[in-house]
């Protein structure tokens, strides 16, 4: 009886040492805090149930500008697990009118690719994603703005796609406590890239005749960023967006990407 004994405590050790050696395996796997880590873009919110859901798709064919945006943000903000369900809500919801089908397809576009891995700078740098205008100081007037910079172009999957609009004008920033008013790329760069990724920036924006307050819990800034890599790596994710797109929502409207 000894001997089993011993043997059943010889066992439990054994186990107990590969157990320890796995944990210690998976820390290992673990990329260094000094090296890029893959991260998704996007703060995400859990999917209301069904019946919500088909409310907010339906608001998006409102007639009235507010409770289409409400509708777009609180969307936009699921997560991409989401999607069969959302998709679920927009079966039961057919016919869809235009304004429905285009806003969704920026829907779906965005919360897939918030979704979507990428390398994050290992400076932990935040990230806004947007385009800024490239024009001289003398160019404003061409706009029709004198102060500010107005944002011409979002990139889905990061949080200015779903906060901010085309067309939007940054009158200032506030970042790290410090508030900068905005005059020139330079100083809304700076103030962008002074904060860190998850970081609360808070701006001012000028939208459609009406100054408000928007706030941005800013992503992680992708690796190796310059113009010709962003480039590249929005192809990548816009493709795997349309492909996903293409299978499993145009069927429900009958839209083919051409």
């Amino acid at each position: 009886m000894s001997g089993l004994r011993d043997q059943w405590v010889f066992g439990l050790m054994l186990v107990t040492l590969a157990l320890t050696c796995g944990r210690v395996a998976i820390g290992a796997d673990r990329a260094p805090t000094t090296a890029p880590t893959k991260f998704a873009a996007a703060t995400t919110q859990p999917f209301p149930e069904l019946g919500h859901a088909k409310r907010l798709v339906a608001q998006l064919a409102d007639n009235d500008y507010e409770r289409r945006e409400t509708a777009r943000m609180a969307l936009m903000g699921l997560h991409r697990s989401d999607l069969p369900a959302l998709r679920e809500a927009v079966r039961q919801s057919r016919p869809l009118v235009p304004s429905q089908r285009a806003l969704l397809r920026e829907i779906v576009t965005h919360v897939f690719l918030s979704g979507e891995l990428y390398l994050a700078d290992p400076d932990g740098g935040g990230f806004l994603g947007v385009r800024w205008p490239g024009f001289d100081p003398e160019q404003r007037g061409v706009l029709g703005i004198w102060r500010g910079i107005a944002i011409l172009e979002r990139s889905p999957g990061f949080v200015s796609y779903r906060l901010l609009q085309n067309g939007d004008v940054v009158l200032s920033v506030t970042a790290r406590g410090q508030h900068v008013a905005i005059n020139t790329i330079g100083e809304l760069q700076r103030a962008i890239t002074s904060a860190k990724a998850g970081e609360l920036v808070k701006m001012q924006v000028l939208r459609q005749g009406r100054i408000i307050p928007v706030d941005i819990h800013l992503d992680p800034r992708p690796f190796n960023l310059n113009n010709v890599g962003f480039e590249e790596l929005q192809i990548q994710r816009e493709n795997q967006a349309d492909a996903y797109w293409e299978r499993d929502f145009a069927p429900l409207v009958n839209e083919t990407i051409s």
